[in-house]
């Protein structure tokens, strides 16, 4: 686990600090390498990324189609919402057979989540954590991801992603809307 997992642990007290502190503490982390921060989750990522966008189309179509059909399976198996749902549908993993077969299965509004969230998240591999949608709808949703993995994973795919259009990690930003600065 990374040293990320443990400090987010502790982010609401960090926000309480004077902004002075924050600026100074905020710049230590900062300067922290990525590979530190986050552990191995972020490295393999990145790796994935790469390797994936430096794959043949053949090789793309084929990641596509293992990793959809591990989560649908994982889904099925676990995950009290989409047995019943895949039920409903009558579809299982097993229905799966193309990446075309994805339009058999049911998607997700934002009603479907906050309607039948304790039965969306399992805390089997790992524990769960709550984050909010930011609420561009003016309705923030409340979702669950796994608290040691999605941090690390997100920060390698954006930061991937923002490379290609010449943003480095700590180049400086704007924060147009957020909480107070």
């Amino acid at each position: 686990m990374g040293i990320d997992n443990i400090l987010h642990l502790y982010k609401e007290m960090y926000y309480s600090l004077p902004q002075s502190v924050k600026t100074f503490l905020g710049t230590i982390y900062g300067n922290i390498p990525l590979e530190i921060r986050f552990g191995n989750v972020y490295s393999k990522q990145l790796e994935i990324v790469e390797k994936y966008e430096n794959a043949t189309d053949q090789f793309k179509l084929d990641f596509l189609y293992n990793k959809t059909l591990e989560t649908i399976t994982f889904a099925e198996k676990y995950i009290p919402y989409y047995k019943k749902i895949f039920q409903e549908y009558g579809v299982s993993a097993s229905s799966f057979k193309d990446l075309k077969d994805i339009e058999k299965f049911p998607y997700l509004t934002k009603d479907d989540i906050k309607q039948n969230l304790q039965d969306m998240y399992v805390d089997i591999i790992e524990k769960p954590t709550p984050y909010f949608t930011g609420g561009s709808t003016s309705s923030p949703t409340k979702y669950y991801l796994p608290l040691h993995t999605s941090r690390a994973k997100e920060k390698a795919y954006n930061n991937f992603i923002f490379s290609k259009i010449g943003y480095k990690y700590r180049d400086r930003t704007v924060l147009l809307k957020g909480r107070d600065v």
